[in-house]
Formats: structure tokens, C-alpha cells, sequence
């Protein structure tokens, strides 16, 4: 099967030409660090599959960082028929730069000239004929949003990778300083062919670079963000977030539960399993199922942002700041993207060339609040705190930045000592989001949130149910405070005392089972609780107390692997996780005894 594989520089448009040929749900964002391993995809080339590659987004193949180190091996050991290398017509003399070395790999290389509708825009005009006798290689002009170019790229690929891929001579220079000269012929010969190809007629101002002077002002650039953020909490959890989550409900623990009910009761199903049914599964997974259209919407709202171009002017915008902490404006993006998952947030981590910056990273993106934590925010919101549930949100989320910041200094100056590296980063043009590639992602996240829903959360509040409805001896009980759960969750509720909810040995047991996904603390809260609310076991200041603790220790387990298999040190993943849990239960005994004070 023919062999394609998409190389490029980050920002170039190469997983967007992924997505077009392959249909693929493969999420864009305008940053780097968005594709962190090799993804493949099947495309027709005539009426044969060909299998396409999407590397990592990378700047030269210089084994340096862990994406170049990925891409050389790929295209070295996997042996591609052909490497399409995407470069961008409005920043051709930084992107060829990886093409002259991978023309040097023997493998065919045609070069797609992508987003040529904005290089015209801008007043550029290339002589793609003239560039191609000059480099000899295939040179196709594309737009890869708007499918132009695509057909005639694959067909000049396909006759590139049929004439042979040649011998594999890739040679990288070891001495720093034959790397030095090296690079100095490569950027004088890139100069050269741009300068005999590339003309530029003199335009104004792009609307690009009207609308940075206001969002990337130095006074203006963290309000503007900051309400921007306000905006998105205030849908997501506002009236319509929660006008969502309210038909949610009703839809699944009223309809349907009322229907399993009654169809349970017509057939005489034994009650031992009308309790698994109804008080195990509906009830342990509704509980968290209806928090997701606030899910959805607040991924939704940071597709759009990312498809923008705009994140990459937060990170350059963050970079001073972070430095304050020890990190760079290259952390910002894996911690962003805890926000949503911290897994993919760990990977994305990858980018970071400084190992001491990377642990740092990899050990603060868990005070973010991730997705699963924000299910249980918005039921303790629903239920306890009512209209002040946008604010309490917005003070967690406040709480774990401020954490992870802080934590930062801390630890900069002990454990993680040394300095970072400069951070240079490319800032895109603004574009209009795709609604279709917004659309995508909101999806792909919908249905992740879905698939761990009936799979961990499933077979979690099967696990339990049967916890709490059995003894030690395995015998059935009435009542759950004799249950194995309840043994187990009285042996760790006196630590948390001063933290003002370890009298009760239910909260601090669902903690335990929130170790396999945070959203597992909700549905083991409805188990044991039964039918009674929220609002009977906590108070408000205990049950922001609570909060705090949930969203500060330790990620779930697969976060932890994840982690652990980044660093790859057990001794740095367990250092994290048990930091994270020493700080989630100062922060929590804090907050419910300066609490008491002032109640």
C-alpha cells in the first residue's frame, strides 16, 4: 500500500491537508504542540488506499526535541513512499529550511505551498515554475481550508513516490559547529531561490496586525482574555449551561429511569437486581451524564478561540508572567489544555525542550480543573450553592491557577532548579473559525465524555454498589454504613476532620473511588446518598472545602500513567501525586477553618 507522509513546521496547515484526505476527526488548533505523535489515515489515490502520515509539527529534523526525534525515526525506519513537506506561502524562508534537509533524506519530496489565498492577500507573488527548476523538486500551490490544489497534490505525489525512493543519506551534522556551517549554506540557498521567486508588493496594515496592537497590548491583552473567559463560564455555567443540564436531567433520571422502572416492576425482576439497576448503573451514571452539555459547550468555546489564531497570542502574552514562575510561554499551552483532559495535556508537554521546565510542567497541569472535575463543580453548584454556582466555578478555577503558579515559584527554587530557554513562537493570522472543525472537536469530546461514562463509570458504580450493599461477610445489608465501603471509608474520614467533612464517612470514601475519574465522585455520592440531597450533608463552607480537595489532589489513574511514562520516573510520578495531595489537604484544612472565623 502506497506509504505518505505530512511534514512540517507547527502553524503550516499540514493536519488541516490531514483532515481533507482522510476525513479524519483529527482535532486542528492554531498552536503549537497540537500533534504530538505520528496519526495515520487512509486516503483513495484513484481507486487504491493509500496510507497517510501526519508527523509531528516540527522546524528542522536536527534530533533535538522529542517530535524531530519521532519524525527522523518515522521517516528514516517506516520508509515513506513519499514525503509531502507543507510550507507556508506567507513564511516560506523559515519553513524551507526543513525542506532542504528532508530533500536530503533520499526520500521523493513534493512541496505543498499551502494557504496561497493569504500570501495573495498580502501582497505576495511566487513563480512556482521558475521555484521548482530551481529546487528540483514537485512544488504544488494549495489551500488546504479551502480544498484547492488537493487533487493535482496527490496525483503529482503519487508519480513522485513511483519513481523511487532512492537511497536513505541522511547525514546530521554531531559537531555543533558543522551544524552551524550547515544550517548557514542551507539559509543562504533558501535565501537565493526566495529571493529570485518571492515578490512582495507593499500593502497596508492587514487587519491581522490592527486587531494585535489592542489584543496583544500591554495594558488591554489580559483584560480583553479575561473577559473573554468570563463570557464563556458565563454560558457554560450560566442560564444556558444549566438550562441545558436541567433537560439533561430530566431526560435521564426521570424518563428514563421512571421507564427502566416501571418495565422492571411489570416483569417481577427480582429487587436485588432492580437495586443494581436503578440505584447502581442510572443512578451512578446520571448523576454525571447531565453535566454534559456544559462539557461540550465550554470545549466548543475554546475550539473557536484556538481556530482563531488567538491562543497563540495568550501564549506569547503569558510568557512574562510565566517566567515569574519558572516556567515559559511554552507551558502555557499543555496547561491550557488541562482544562479539558490532562492526559493529552501531559503529552502536549513533549514540546518542551528544557527537561527541568517539562517535569515542572507535567507536575502543575493537574491543579487545572479538567472536564471531569467541572461535572462534580456544577452538581455541588446545582445543589448547594445555587445562583452563586457561576462564581463558586470561576473561584476554583481561580484557586488551581493560583496554585499551580504558586507551586511553581516553590519549586523552581528547590526542587526544579535551573533556567529556562528563550521562547519563540510564530503567531498565526487571525483566520474565521471553521464551524465544521469546532464542530468536530465539540463531538470528539462529547463522545470521549460518553465512552468513559459507560465504560469506567459504569463499572465503577457497579463496583460500588456492590461495596455498599455488602458486608465484610459478603452478606446483603439495609443499611450502608455496615458495608465493606463503609470500613473502608471510616479508616480514612478522621484525616480529613479539618477539613470540615470527615464526619461523615461518605464523602471522604468517594474521594477513593475518584482516583479512576473524577466524575466517579458524583455517581458514588448519589449511590450512597440515595435519594436524599446534597444539601443534607454539607454545608456551604464544607462543601466548598470539599471542592477544593477534589480539585487539587492527585488526577485520576490513567493521568498518573500518563505521567509517569512522560517523565519516565516512577519516583517523579509518585513525588507529584503526593505533593498534589499534601496540597489539596492544606488548601482544603485552610479554607474550612479560616472559613470558620469569618461565619
Amino acid at each position: 500500500m502506497l506509504k505518505l507522509a505530512l511534514a512540517g513546521n507547527p502553524n503550516c496547515g499540514k493536519t488541516t491537508l490531514f483532515n481533507v484526505l482522510t476525513n479524519s476527526r483529527e482535532h486542528t488548533g492554531n498552536r503549537p504542540g497540537v500533534t504530538v505523535d505520528i496519526k495515520e489515515g487512509i486516503c483513495l489515490v484513484g481507486k487504491e488506499p493509500a496510507v497517510i502520515a501526519d508527523l509531528p509539527g516540527i522546524y528542522s529534523l536536527y534530533p533535538y526535541s522529542q517530535e524531530e526525534v519521532i519524525a527522523c525515526e518515522y521517516i528514516l525506519n517506516d520508509r515513506p513512499d513519499c514525503i509531502i513537506n507543507i510550507v507556508d506561502a506567507t513564511n516560506l524562508e523559515r519553513n524551507m529550511y526543513l525542506t532542504t534537509q528532508l530533500t536530503e533524506t533520499g526520500v521523493p519530496v513534493i512541496m505543498a505551498v499551502n494557504m496561497i489565498d493569504e500570501a495573495k492577500r498580502k501582497g505576495y507573488e511566487i513563480d512556482f515554475e521558475y521555484m521548482e527548476k530551481l529546487m528540483n523538486i514537485p512544488i504544488v500551490p494549495i489551500s488546504a481550508l479551502k480544498k484547492k490544489g488537493i487533487k493535482e497534490l496527490i496525483e503529482r505525489a503519487t508519480k513522485a513516490a513511483a519513481s523511487g525512493s532512492g537511497k536513505y543519506k541522511l547525514q546530521l551534522e554531531d559537531d555543533e559547529r558543522l551544524y552551524e556551517k550547515a544550517a548557514d549554506r542551507r539559509y543562504r540557498y533558501i535565501e537565493s531561490v526566495v529571493s529570485q521567486c518571492v515578490h512582495k508588493k507593499k500593502l497596508k496594515s492587514t487587519i491581522s496586525d490592527r486587531i494585535d496592537l489592542v489584543v496583544t497590548d500591554r495594558v488591554l491583552a489580559f483584560p480583553i482574555f479575561f473577559a473573554l473567559m468570563y463570557f464563556i463560564f458565563s454560558i457554560t455555567f450560566g442560564k444556558i449551561g444549566k438550562g441545558l443540564s436541567n433537560g439533561m436531567d430530566i431526560l435521564v433520571n426521570r424518563n428514563i429511569a421512571g421507564l427502566v422502572n416501571n418495565i422492571l416492576a411489570e416483569i417481577n425482576t427480582n429487587k436485588f437486581l432492580v437495586s443494581l439497576v436503578t440505584e447502581g448503573i442510572i443512578k451512578g451514571i446520571g448523576m454525571v451524564i447531565v453535566f454534559l452539555p456544559q462539557i461540550v459547550l465550554l470545549f466548543l468555546f475554546l475550539s473557536i478561540l484556538e481556530d482563531t489564531g488567538y491562543m497563540a497570542r495568550v501564549s506569547f502574552m503569558t510568557d512574562r508572567l510565566l517566567r515569574c514562575f519558572g516556567l515559559s510561554g511554552k507551558s502555557f499551552i499543555p496547561m491550557l489544555m488541562g482544562f479539558g483532559c490532562s492526559v493529552p495535556a501531559i503529552m502536549a508537554s513533549r514540546t518542551l525542550k528544557n527537561e527541568r521546565e517539562r517535569r515542572l510542567t507535567i507536575l502543575l497541569i493537574p491543579f487545572m480543573a479538567c472536564g471531569a472535575r467541572m461535572a462534580v463543580f456544577s452538581a455541588f453548584g446545582s445543589a448547594i450553592f445555587k445562583d452563586k454556582g457561576l462564581w463558586l466555578t470561576a473561584a476554583l478555577y481561580v484557586i488551581g491557577i493560583a496554585v499551580a503558579l504558586l507551586s511553581g515559584i516553590l519549586l523552581d527554587g528547590t526542587v526544579f532548579k535551573g533556567e529556562n530557554e528563550g521562547f519563540i513562537t510564530e503567531l498565526p493570522p487571525y483566520r474565521i473559525p471553521s464551524l465544521k472543525n469546532a464542530a468536530v472537536n465539540m463531538c470528539e469530546k462529547a463522545e470521549n465524555f460518553i465512552a468513559k461514562v459507560f465504560t469506567t463509570l459504569l463499572i465503577a458504580s457497579v463496583i460500588i454498589w456492590f461495596l455498599q450493599s455488602f458486608d465484610t461477610s459478603l452478606h446483603i445489608v439495609t443499611d450502608n454504613s455496615k458495608s465493606i465501603f463503609a470500613h473502608m471509608g471510616k479508616i480514612i474520614s478522621p484525616l480529613f476532620i479539618p477539613c470540615g467533612f470527615g464526619d461523615d464517612w461518605r464523602a471522604p470514601a468517594a474521594l477513593i473511588t475518584g482516583l479512576g475519574a473524577k466524575e466517579a465522585v458524583i455517581s458514588t455520592l448519589g449511590i450512597l446518598y440515595g435519594n436524599t440531597p446534597l444539601s443534607q450533608h454539607f454545608t456551604e463552607l464544607s462543601a466548598f472545602s470539599y471542592l477544593v480537595f477534589i480539585l487539587l489532589y492527585m488526577p485520576c489513574i490513567a493521568a498518573f500513567t500518563t505521567a509517569y511514562k512522560e517523565m519516565k520516573s516512577l519516583k517523579w510520578a509518585l513525588f507529584s501525586a503526593l505533593y498534589q495531595t499534601g496540597i489539596a489537604w492544606l488548601m482544603s484544612a485552610a479554607v474550612y477553618n479560616i472559613g470558620l472565623i469569618f461565619s
